[in-house]
């Protein structure tokens, strides 16, 4: 097969010709500065007007000369031999470049605004053209491209980055022609010849990872020894300008294999910019390099800037430019100009700024003025794009871009990222009535020459498309690749997730039977993170109809999470929330914080909607007498590591624990007693050991085992993070520390043993010893469970709310009492406070959008440090007109019953919380149960307030809307 691809009309570089350097044949007011290669403004007419450029200039045209290129901003017209020639929009920062008709004589030019700058002739095209190609049923990283003019010559040819199920982008040499070229990808096996061809154009950007440390690094010559030693390439892309603040390239996903080379938290990290520029003029040429933590400039092979960490560090804390300035003399015409910059994962930024005598402001390279010379983009050509060797033969093929109309959100756990790319076909044989259908491995399918598809999960995903004959129905080419979906690496915006919402909810049908679960899941969570309830809505049948294949496929922390948002008001799904909290339950390891958390939540539910009140007090009963299945508190041992052992990923555990001894007390810290949480450091560490044995029973079930680490820390210079570094168990590595959320490290149950089990923990330091200040080194620390120091007094709370629906009450006045709380009972001044705030609680219960909200969470903080208030009628009547406010209906039945089983009552309030049931019951569409409540009411009360208006919101119930 074979592509032709010609060179995009929308190129743009720095001119061959400066009119700053052409004598000027005739024209008034018009000249430019041989030095700044500027137009030189017009001294304003009068002294409040701005200077601007204003006049006109003819000059000569050469045959050489083919197009003109400039920066402008006001009015320019321009005239070819007396002929206007129309100019069209401009390009990226305001840049124009049109063709000279060929035979031209002469160019008059005539401006009118307040710049003209880079202004000159082209005299060829770009010498490097970029192509990004789509090869059915090839593996790129197995290919070469050979690239022909149409005229037949070869030009040369490189790869620039192959992936599999990424798009394949070449680099070739275009300074023969503007196209067609023709790329034949080509096994690399067969060894043909080639053009030995490296482009000299552009800037390139290259990002290498090293799973060690190495001294060498702070040295240009150790830099490039390293480089050459990386067996991880992360990404290599062309950019416009040399700046940047996150590190842009990076893996993605664990599920290539390319990705298991190098942690995360990859100790060092390299990164290249390779750009090739042609300066205007001979000048002195100042230099302005940032680079954190360091990095080296080389101008023409030569070095011009060394910036170390320490000299880094000093300069970004420092009053003035956090910049390293150094000047060299250049002369004008190409150069190559090369950035290095390292350090550890995560710390990562780079500007690269000129300036010279005559421009003293810096500016960026690449992004105010062109230098670069150019690297033009390689468009398909739309009738010929693709060609099949087979003649005749219909071949189809799938094109998709992550950068051209491409959406991305990108996800804080439980939300994943989620991405929409664009799809479109190519069919090697032009073909009319010609229909083409896409199918997605999540199920939803498409039709049309192009489609947006949105994936609800990242990763390696399958697409296929078919070509139909309209009229037959006949398949006459099929494809299916697999794809790398993932957040664009140059650029990790994160688009609203507003705007992928209505093609979510037009694939509602598909959540009730074809999404794959864990796609369901995170639409949801997206959905709740965003407030959309009309998605929710959406997604309601099918937590419905695939309650048990969701139980059956889903984690436990995922469960607690689906089951406490489906209780919200938002969607009220009780049926469906009850089932998926008790799963929690069932599935949470024993005795732990999740287990007690969705515990809680199961009985809220049993206590409010269900009335099994009894159920949910014998469920708090049971988990209270419940021990954690194991105890990692205690027994812990550490050993310092002074040198990272190399190759740390892939080398086996015994080996790297050869020479370790292990130590039960830190040797400058007698603190430590080897219990949670831990907290370790020296200033000549650089990584450490922790380890601890876990004894399973031989009657355990064969499930999966959960460590409640809680947080695995490391502080460096920066500040901290999750510490990078690598877990194991039994000699086996489970991942790195920052993979698991909270510190929850799940062990398959096929990793874990009878007896004895040996939990091994790497912890590495944020930074090389050399980065951080003198006398100081890493901290590692290790926090332990994460339990909610509030979660006790909540359990209590719970219990006693059971105890007082169950009319229990002086047994949950004693749980209440027991609470550790605010001084009880009120003062004068505090009841008055009190009464106050129940106003304010009300209006707000009474209120639109959030208000609702709002006066739950008050009232909440206000039983939080006042338990007892849990008695107290005026509050809990407050709470009742907040739940009714916010739709939970059933929760204010409840509620409303539980404080009628108090004694001591006062009428005004037995009425106010009788009202409370007709309402809730009749806007819940129970209108037996209103005229039971209203009934209780009026033998009360017959001729109260609350009575007469139970009555006209039972009538309203009745008449309907």
């Amino acid at each position: 097969m074979r592509f032709a691809f010609a060179i995009d009309p929308n190129w743009r570089g720095p001119a061959d010709v400066f009119l700053a350097d052409l004598p000027r044949q005739a024209g008034d007011g018009l000249v430019f500065d041989p030095v700044t290669k500027e137009a030189k403004l017009t001294p304003p007419v009068a002294k409040d007007k701005p200077a601007q450029v204003q006049g006109e200039a003819v000059f000569a045209v050469k045959p050489e000369f083919k197009w003109l290129t400039f920066k402008a901003q006001g009015k320019v017209q321009i005239l070819a031999d007396g002929v206007e020639l129309k100019l069209g929009p401009p390009a990226d920062g305001g840049h124009f470049r049109l063709p000279i008709p060929p035979g031209s004589r002469a160019l008059k030019i005539h401006a009118d605004g307040a710049f003209l700058r880079e202004a000159g002739f082209l005299t060829a095209g770009p010498k490097v053209a970029r192509a990004v190609l789509h090869v059915p049923g090839q593996d790129s990283t197995k290919l070469v491209p050979v690239v022909y003019t149409e005229a037949g010559k070869q030009v040369g040819a490189v790869t620039l980055w192959a992936q599999p199920g990424e798009p394949w982008v070449t680099l070739f040499d275009s300074s023969a022609d503007d196209g067609p070229f023709f790329v034949y990808p080509v096994d690399r096996k067969h060894n043909l010849v080639r053009p030995n061809w490296i482009p000299e154009a552009g800037l390139v950007l290259e990002t290498r990872y090293l799973d060690r440390y190495d001294a060498k690094v702070k040295s240009l010559p150790g830099f490039q020894e390293l480089w050459k030693q990386s067996e991880f390439v992360a990404g290599k892309m062309t950019q416009g300008e040399v700046w940047r603040s996150f590190l842009p390239c990076q893996p993605m996903h664990a599920d290539l294999s390319i990705s298991k080379m190098a942690p995360r938290g990859a100790p060092l990290t390299m990164s290249r910019y390779v750009g090739h520029v042609r300066l205007p003029a001979d000048d002195e040429y100042r230099f302005h390099l940032q680079a954190r933590p360091a990095g080296f400039l080389v101008v023409d092979g030569q070095t011009v800037i060394d910036l170390g960490p320490a000299e880094a560090m000093a300069l970004l804390a420092g009053p003035n430019n956090p910049h390293k300035i150094a000047a060299v003399k250049l002369s004008a015409g190409p150069h190559r100009i090369e950035v290095y910059q390292y350090g550890a994962y995560g710390q990562f930024h780079v500007s690269l700024g000129w300036s010279t005598n005559s421009r003293k402001a810096p500016h960026l390279l690449g992004h105010d003025i062109s230098l670069l010379e150019p690297i033009a983009y390689a468009v398909a050509s739309p009738k010929e794009a693709l060609q099949s060797r087979e003649a005749g033969t219909p071949l189809v093929n799938i094109v998709w871009s992550n950068q051209v109309a491409a959406q991305q959100c990108l996800g804080q756990w439980p939300a994943e990222d989620m991405v929409a790319w664009q799809f479109a076909s190519q069919l090697s044989v032009p073909t009319d009535g010609v229909v083409f259908r896409w199918r997605f491995d999540d199920g939803h399918q498409a039709e049309g020459a192009s489609v947006r598809h949105v994936f609800c999960r990242t990763g390696m995903r399958e697409v296929t498309v078919e070509a139909v004959e309209q009229k037959s129905g006949k398949v006459l080419a099929s494809r299916t690749d697999k794809v790398h979906v993932q957040p664009r690496w140059d650029w990790p915006e994160s688009h609203s997730f507003h705007l992928l919402v209505d093609a979510l909810k037009s694939r509602a049908a598909e959540y009730t039977s074809v999404t794959p679960i864990e796609e369901l899941l995170n639409v949801h969570a997206w959905a709740c993170q965003f407030r959309r309830n009309d998605l929710r809505e959406a997604l309601g049948p099918a937590w419905a109809k695939r309650v048990d294949e969701v139980i059956a496929g889903t984690a436990d922390d995922r469960l607690y999470h689906l089951g406490i948002a489906l209780a919200e008001p938002e969607e009220r799904r009780y049926a469906v929330a009850e089932k998926v909290l008790r799963a929690a339950v069932a599935q949470s390891p024993p005795a732990s914080q999740q287990k007690k958390l969705a515990a809680l939540a199961l009985a809220d539910l049993l206590t409010y909607i269900d009335g099994k009140a009894p159920d949910a007090l014998d469920l708090l009963v049971q988990i209270d007498g419940e021990r954690t299945e194991v105890d990692l508190t205690d027994g812990w041992k550490f050993a310092p590591l002074l040198d990272l052992p190399p190759h740390v990923v892939r080398t086996p555990l015994a080996k790297l624990l050869e020479k370790v001894a292990w130590q039960q007390h830190a040797k400058d810290d007698p603190k430590f007693s080897g219990k949670l949480p831990i907290r370790l450091g020296d200033k000549t560490w650089t990584s450490c050991w922790l380890t601890k044995e876990i004894t399973l029973p031989a009657d355990r079930p064969q499930r999966p085992l959960v460590l409640e680490l809680g947080q695995i820390m490391s502080e460096g210079p920066g500040g901290s993070m999750a510490s990078p570094g690598m877990i194991w168990l039994n000699g086996e590595p489970l991942g790195e520390p920052w993979r698991w959320r909270a510190g929850r490290v799940v062990a398959p149950a096929k990793m874990l043993r009878t007896g004895a089990n040996q939990l091994v923990l790497l912890l590495e330091s944020p930074a090389p010893i050399e980065f951080f200040p003198k006398d100081r080194g890493p901290v590692f620390a290790v926090s332990g469970p994460s339990l909610d120091v509030e979660l006790p007094a909540r359990w209590e709370r719970a219990r006693a709310d059971i105890l007082l629906h169950l009319g229990k009450i002086d047994e949950a006045r004693k749980l209440l009492e027991g609470i550790r709380a605010k001084s009880w009972p009120l003062d004068e001044a505090q009841r008055l406070r009190l009464a106050a705030q129940l106003r304010s609680i009300r209006r707000l219960a009474g209120g639109a959008g959030d208000d609702p909200d709002n006066a739950i969470d008050q009232i909440d903080a206000l039983l939080h440090d006042h338990p007892l208030l849990r008695l107290d009628a005026e509050v809990m009547v407050a709470r009742v007109e907040a739940h009714l406010a916010r739709k939970e209906f059933q929760r204010a039945v409840v509620l409303a019953g539980q404080m009628l089983s108090l004694k001591n009552q006062g009428e005004t309030t037995r009425r106010q919380f009788m009202l409370a049931q007709v309402q809730a019951a009749a806007l819940h569409g129970q209108l037996d149960n209103a005229r039971k409540f209203y009934k209780n009411l009026t033998d009360l009360s017959p001729y109260s307030p609350e009575t007469v208006r139970a009555r006209e919101i039972i009538i309203r119930a009745v008449k309907g809307p």
